[in-house]
């Protein structure tokens, strides 16, 4: 494995220069006793009522009414993490009807069908190569739905996802939790913040996780702690250092074999539906595992010119270490001897090194005059990304296995990975990344109208280098440069109600090479969305209704009949694919009464391939794991008077509609089962300055059997019963 090469050297100076500068303009107000004044770029999650949120970060970077935004932005608060009960990632989006799991890797998810790498974090990429994205650090996360590259560069067409993390607060409060349930699932948490002194607080978040599921051996047990310390330098100047570290080790799950017929096409999924093979079956073993290391480190320095002017330089730092060795092959099952019903087992070792830096430097500012308001942001970011990856694989491990013969049934990984054949992959890549954006916020017409107005521009550069090639090769693909515009306005018809259109653009390079050395431009995405707000001013209501068209083109995919013509094997690939999705989104948070609270999603999504010059085939075929329906709706009573007086009760139902499995044509003979999932809660909340919480929720109350992912079984009913302690 290589060195990192040390990205930082050219960062610090940025952010050590934007210190010194800062630091000088705020001693110079340091004896004055100005209030301090609310930072632009913050949400200020205080003004969240329940599930009910009034404003957003993610849209514009800075903290604005989300009935002022003309795009669909979803929240889901701290509060609703809470209720749900939500140990990761998975089980909090599942409210979101927009989203759905796509691929074989959990906290990936599908945007309005077009699949976004990772959820971003502080509006920085995750890095994630885990299969486990912790809820513990957040305070709160954001789905930006539609094209979002003009703050967020590279990205996918369909929306992204920001977790917001915890920060640290000067009222000393805490609380200690813990976790029990079915499948040997455990977890303990602690989360304490407060003031050290006047102008210095810190957050400690700590937990750890085991979580079990219904398949054998699977389990993912999580270790994250978070320290973070905020600065008042002075009234106008903050700084905040944060780190978190994760460590992950888990037996992943096994995804469930194709069934053929006697033609050799596909026809259902064996595990739970034939050769008496059961749905806990799980082909990885006891002996698998991917374990994975992450640490971020971060930076936030803010200075508040006065109440119009602010500036702020952000310094992240993300690692990621991972092993894995999993069993491969069992996609279909194959014949034998004349006969079906046997898988085979190869096994891949994969050994994974990932640092991304990243530096963002942002200004914003008002203006106002007689006749509007200008909101002004500029930015400029930095990021520099590297990988070094090597695999090791072995085919055929261990003998095929016989489905109708449990005793030929060997889990076993018996070649140790440098021992093992083959070794598909040996890189190491790098690419470099900067970008500038500019956006303007308008409000006129005594504020009944919302404009946004925005363009970034992106330089990306990459190269890579393999070390499988004799000599080694190192290949640099050509500068990518890319404008990405975005407008939109916001009419108020009324005080409650608004009317939103908009346009925005995507992009993300293409890093693909033939064995030529031809290269392919970056696949760009647009999308137009119109819609409706509403936006009661008791905050009892709010909901979002839009109407959503995106395209994607310049898709590179594998030319297979290139590949199979070529006496060299060479990997080829093609810029021939078209995608587009069109649709319609619900959103809506209501709160009836004081102690009811709702929140339904629904997603009308219609995601197809428009072209495929390599397999025409495709053309017209849905997008893989994108149902064209989607329902979920959560909503929670509490008992407010009476014996009853501080239990609560909630139910969470997630709908889905049949999906394909790909868009292959072979892939639409056969799909993904509609389905509908209950999840019941019931539970207990003391009242005082220390109140304790009980509660014990009921997941797929009705034992639904249905794909929770890629291939992958939801567990069948369980419980589990959680405790939590506030001071």
């Amino acid at each position: 494995m290589k060195t990192h090469r040390s990205v930082s050297s050219r960062m610090l100076p940025l952010f050590g220069l934007f210190l010194g500068l800062t630091s000088g303009l705020s001693l110079t107000r340091a004896q004055d006793d100005a209030p301090v004044v609310l930072s632009p770029f913050e949400v200020t999650t205080e003004k969240d009522v329940g599930y009910y949120a009034s404003n957003s970060i993610s849209a514009t970077k800075t903290d604005i009414p989300l009935q002022n935004l003309p795009m669909n932005v979803q929240v889901l608060t701290r509060t609703f993490l809470d209720d749900v009960n939500a140990t990761d990632i998975e089980s909090v989006m599942a409210y979101s009807a927009s989203a759905s799991p796509a691929t074989n890797e959990p906290g990936r998810f599908a945007m309005r069908g077009f699949v976004n790498p990772n959820p971003m974090r502080n509006g920085v990429d995750t890095l994630s190569e885990s299969n486990y994205v912790a809820t513990l650090t957040l305070d709160r996360i954001e789905v930006v739905k539609g094209p979002a590259a003009i703050l967020y560069g590279i990205s996918e067409p369909g929306g992204l996802i920001n977790m917001i993390t915890k920060k640290p607060q000067f009222t000393q409060q805490g609380s200690v939790g813990m976790q029990v349930g079915d499948y040997d699932t455990w977890r303990a948490d602690i989360d304490v913040t407060g003031p050290l002194n006047d102008a210095v607080a810190y957050r400690v978040v700590a937990g750890v996780t085991d979580i079990g599921y219904e398949q054998d051996y699977a389990h993912a047990k999580n270790l994250t702690i978070a320290p973070s310390v905020l600065f008042n330098l002075t009234p106008e100047t903050s700084l905040l250092l944060a780190a978190e570290y994760q460590e992950l080790d888990s037996v992943p799950q096994g995804s469930t074999t194709n069934k053929l017929d006697d033609a050799g096409d596909r026809i259902g999924f064996i595990s739970g539906f034939y050769y008496d093979v059961p749905k806990t079956f799980n082909h990885q073993g006891p002996d698998a595992y991917k374990n994975s290391e992450t640490t971020y480190l971060n930076a936030d320095l803010q200075h508040q010119f006065n109440r119009e002017w602010a500036v702020r330089a952000v310094l992240s730092r993300s690692t990621t270490d991972l092993d894995q060795d999993t069993r491969l092959g069992n996609g279909n099952e194959i014949r034998q001897r004349g006969q079906l019903g046997y898988v085979r087992v190869h096994a891949l070792n994969r050994v994974v090194e990932r640092e991304e830096l990243v530096f963002q430097g942002e200004l914003t500012g008002r203006i106002e005059n007689d006749a509007m308001v200008h909101r002004l942001l500029f930015g400029y970011e930095m990021t520099q990304f590297d990988q070094d990856q090597i695999a090791r694989r072995q085919n055929n491990v261990v003998p095929p296995m016989n489905l109708n013969d449990p005793a030929s049934w060997d889990f076993s990984i018996p070649i140790a990975p440098e021992d093992r054949n083959a070794r598909p992959s040996d890189f190491q890549s790098e690419q470099d990344t900067w970008s500038l954006y500019a956006m303007h916020q308008g409000e006129l017409l005594d504020a009944k109208l919302h404009t946004l107005l925005g363009m970034r521009y992106d330089v990306v550069e990459a190269n890579t280098t393999n070390r499988l090639a004799n000599p080694v090769t190192s290949t640099s693909v050509p500068t990518t440069r890319n404008w990405t515009p975005q407008i939109g306005a916001v009419y108020a018809l009324t005080p409650t109600i608004g009317l939103y259109g908009s346009y925005s653009e995507s992009f993300s390079p293409n890093t693909s090479v033939n064995p030529d050395g031809s290269t392919f431009d970056p696949a760009t995405g647009e999308g137009f969305d119109f819609g409706l707000k509403f936006n009661a001013p008791s905050g009892r209501f709010n909901a979002t209704l839009s109407v959503f068209d995106i395209t994607k083109v310049g898709i590179v995919r594998q030319d297979v009949e290139r590949r199979a013509n070529d006496p060299d094997n060479g990997l080829w690939f093609a810029a021939s694919g078209e995608e587009a999705s069109k649709g319609t989104e619900l959103d809506l948070i209501l709160t009836p009464m004081d102690n009811y609270q709702v929140s339904l999603s629904y997603a009308y999504i219609d995601a197809y391939v428009v072209s495929n010059a390599d397999d025409p085939a495709q053309e017209g075929n849905q997008v893989g794991e994108a149902p064209m329906h989607s329902f979920a709706l959560w909503h929670k009573y509490t008992f407010s008077d009476g014996p009853l007086t501080g239990f609560f009760l909630g139910m969470g139902l997630n709908a889905r509609s049949d999906s394909s499995v790909g868009s292959e044509a072979a892939n639409q003979t056969f799909r993904y089962p509609s389905y509908t999932a209950v999840d019941l809660v019931l539970g207990y909340k003391s009242s005082g300055e220390k109140p304790w919480e009980i509660t014990a929720r009921l997941n797929n109350a009705t034992d639904e059997f249905y794909f929770s992912r890629n291939k992958f079984y939801a567990n069948g009913r369980n419980l589990q019963v959680t405790a939590k302690f506030r001071f």
